[in-house]
């Protein structure tokens, strides 16, 4: 052995040079690391909760799989689950994986395009623009492929086992095919309108219609879901028919393209089979093309900053501005109530919560309102009074969740300063707020369903009396312990919590839907008793309350954290 391989006892082993990342795969963890640890997704940093709402859309899938196992394994001579039923199956998985991709992207819609922060951080670095640009879409296509694989994974390797149909190596590659080209088409087409708008039209009707826009797409996402026990009944009359309609509905082409890897040509499927490819080429090729431009357009604009333009006075601000004055009398109040209004609408994570329960709500009263038969889709009228209820309830569960989302806590001083006047009187505003907006929608709502004839004139009156009723307790039993002003104080839940905020929804929607679809039937008498029942309980919680605040809440500021005011203004980073 030569003399210079053998080291002497006092040296230190040799270990092996670690490798050195290159610049863009550090560029490509970052803009990673910004995707997934934003304000849409965790308030301060914790991404448990992100987790924990990825693996409750993934179970979906699972326990549909283990739903399924009994009926495709019958006993000895018991007929086999047909084809249709099948397809019925089929069609399942392919409207989740839209629906989840589509959610994903609506949701994360500020985050998928740079930023302020990336702006002002990135560009001003000796890095080539290229690189940038191609960091920013590695690392969006891993966010996406991540939650399409993250999502859909349980689906793919257990149905088909669960199925257990001959030839399962075509199940598989079906499966697997047909809900990868179904979570590329949803989360591209979103991709491809943000990239088309980004590039034709002005940053700020572009911000202005972004609300609009969320609340539009999660609204076709959740009915989408909403109506699958529907489409699923009428399947193969739907699909046999001569209608056209059948070939422009998203999910069908997808379907089509699961039926044709698994089973071979059927005459349904082929034409939307080709439909669906064509349709997911045509989005990822818009989305190619747009996207780059749209990033330097957007690069651009927030470099250059917007222009202060003169606004023009809409005609809801005046009739708003001539309103509130007369509805809210003191000043405290009525400047709390604007902030409200402006936060809610300029704010990324509180649009979106509102954006989600609105279009829940939405949907689950277009499934009570609609029919689905190979000649179209028809109007039920007798699901008008429960749906006004749903919206109505969703709605005010949604402003509940919107309110609880923090903004920015660095000016939260001033907030807790005015606390220390009159704290029922101040916090009393956004149950307000969610008042005036259930009963503006539930009467919006009511006297349109009164002019296609669906209600009467005493319908009408009943429906927003009680919808209205049923938002004041509600608003008062949850708001009972509030300690801030919307969007100054972030809500503090553990992981064990999340999970039993959910089941709440998913128990006491069905529990008090059916209440009140009761309430609406009852007489004269028995609803002046239950409305009186309600006044009582309203005057209960609002003492409760009231006495909560005097003896086990202090108002007053909190000089315990050294970066709190008065030290530093509550501005200190």
């Amino acid at each position: 052995m030569p003399e210079s391989t053998v080291l002497d006892l006092r040296h230190d082993p040799v270990s092996p040079t670690a490798r050195m990342p290159g610049r863009l795969e550090i560029l490509i963890r970052h803009l990673l690391g910004r995707l997934c640890q934003n304000e849409m997704l965790s308030t301060d940093g914790d991404m448990s909760r992100a987790l924990q709402t990825a693996w409750a859309m993934a179970l979906p899938q699972l326990f549909a799989t283990l739903m399924s196992f009994p009926v495709y394994h019958q006993p000895h001579g018991a007929p086999a689950r047909g084809y249709w039923p099948q397809a019925g199956d089929h069609y399942f998985f392919i409207t989740y994986a839209l629906f989840v991709m589509g959610a994903v992207a609506v949701y994360s819609w500020d985050v998928l395009f740079p930023d302020a922060i990336d702006v002002f951080v990135l560009v001003p670095l000796p890095l080539p623009a290229r690189q940038l640009l191609s960091a920013r879409i590695v690392a969006v296509a891993i966010f996406l492929a991540a939650a399409l694989a993250g999502t859909n994974a349980l689906g793919i390797v257990f149905f088909p086992l669960a199925a257990d149909q001959p030839h399962i190596g075509y199940h598989i590659l079906a499966h697997f095919t047909s809900v990868l080209l179904a979570g590329t088409f949803a989360c591209t087409l979103v991709l491809s309108i943000q990239g088309i708008l980004l590039t034709l039209i002005s940053e700020r009707l572009f911000q202005k219609i972004t609300p609009v826009l969320q609340i539009l797409g999660m609204l076709l996402l959740f009915t989408l879901l909403s109506i699958l026990p529907l489409v699923v009944g009428a399947l193969q009359p739907v699909l046999t028919s001569s209608a056209r309609w059948p070939l422009w509905f998203p999910p069908f082409w997808f379907l089509g393209i699961y039926q044709r890897i698994m089973y071979g040509s059927a005459p349904p499927f082929d034409l939307l089979a080709m439909r669906g490819m064509m349709a997911t080429f045509i989005t990822a090729t818009i989305t190619c093309i747009t996207y780059p431009i749209a990033y330097r357009r957007k690069v651009r604009l927030v470099m250059e900053g917007s222009v202060a333009t003169a606004q023009r006075r809409g005609l809801f601000k005046v009739a708003a501005d001539a309103t509130i004055p007369f509805v809210i009398r003191n000043s405290i109040q009525r400047g709390i109530y604007r902030f409200i209004g402006q936060t809610l609408w300029r704010s990324r994570r509180p649009r979106a919560m509102i954006a989600i329960f609105l279009s829940i709500g939405i949907a689950l009263a277009l499934s009570n309102l609609i029919t689905i038969a190979p000649s179209g889709i028809h109007f039920r009228s007798d699901g008008a009074l429960v749906s006004i209820a749903i919206i109505a309830f969703w709605l005010t569960f949604g402003l509940r969740a919107a309110f609880a989302s923090p903004v920015d806590l660095r000016g939260s001083w001033l907030f807790r300063s005015i606390l220390g006047r009159e704290k029922s009187l101040v916090l009393d505003v956004q149950k307000y707020w969610t008042i005036y907006a259930v009963l503006l929608t539930s009467a919006a709502l009511a006297i349109a369903f009164a002019f296609t004839g669906a209600l009467s004139i005493a319908q009408l009156l009943l429906a927003v009396i009680l919808c209205t009723a049923v938002a004041i307790v509600t608003t008062d039993f949850y708001g009972r312990h509030a300690s801030a002003i919307p969007f100054t104080q972030a809500m503090k839940t553990t992981q064990h919590e999340r999970p039993l905020a959910a089941a709440r929804y998913l128990l006491v929607f069905p529990f008090l839907m059916t209440l009140e679809v009761h309430w609406m039937q009852m007489s004269l008498a028995w609803l002046t008793f239950l409305l009186l029942a309600m006044y009582l309980l309203h005057r209960y919680l609002v003492r409760e309350a009231e006495n909560w605040r005097a003896n086990d809440f202090d108002g007053n500021l909190d000089d315990s954290d050294p970066d709190e005011f008065p030290t530093s203004l509550g501005l200190r980073e």
